[in-house]
């Protein structure tokens, strides 16, 4: 049995002239809805200012290879030129490299240098331990990322955040 198909006009569709993406997004204008994914192979400083030109937000990941190396190029260039079977143990090798805090307020430079608000995210482990540093070096956002967050997080082996108490004791700070 065959279906014909024919093409049927409708509504007419607008320009872009016609046609307003911009969102506002945490107080930030995106004149382009887009926001990039928080990830070593997507997010630099440098490619934050790129998506913020043409109107987008980028986070750049607070536990990924920029806050754990001064320079990272190396990194990234031993991850593109390692064979397939060697890349699982060469990025543990690579993250195994503890967060330097001091290149926190570094790369918030880069970031606004670059022409991007600074928009970082972390788990909530990241920002338990970071997270006033993060605030201290002037992050515009912080996103906790998290598969499962609740308001209270019980854990053995680290101290969990607690997210209303960090809140409250960054707003002391920053006021």
């Amino acid at each position: 049995r065959l279906l014909t198909v024919t093409g049927v006009q409708t509504c007419a569709l607008p320009i872009s002239n016609d046609v307003d993406l911009a969102q506002d997004f945490c107080g930030l204008s995106l004149p382009v809805p887009i926001i990039a994914a928080a990830m070593d192979a997507v997010v630099s400083p440098a490619t934050a200012g790129i998506v913020r030109g043409l109107g987008g937000l980028a986070f750049i990941n607070l536990e990924g290879l920029w806050f754990r190396y001064a320079d990272p190029a190396p990194c990234f260039a031993a991850i593109a030129a390692a064979p397939k079977g060697d890349v699982q143990a060469l990025f543990a090798e690579l993250y195994a490299q503890p967060i330097d805090e001091r290149l926190i307020p570094r790369r918030f430079v880069e970031m606004r240098e670059a022409g991007a608000p600074v928009a970082v995210a972390a788990t909530p482990q990241a920002v338990g331990r970071y997270g006033d540093a993060v605030v201290a070096a002037g992050a515009e956002l912080l996103l906790v990322q998290s598969q499962v967050s609740s308001a209270r997080h019980l854990a053995t082996g680290y101290a969990p955040l607690e997210l209303a108490d960090f809140v409250q004791r960054t707003d002391r700070k920053s006021t």
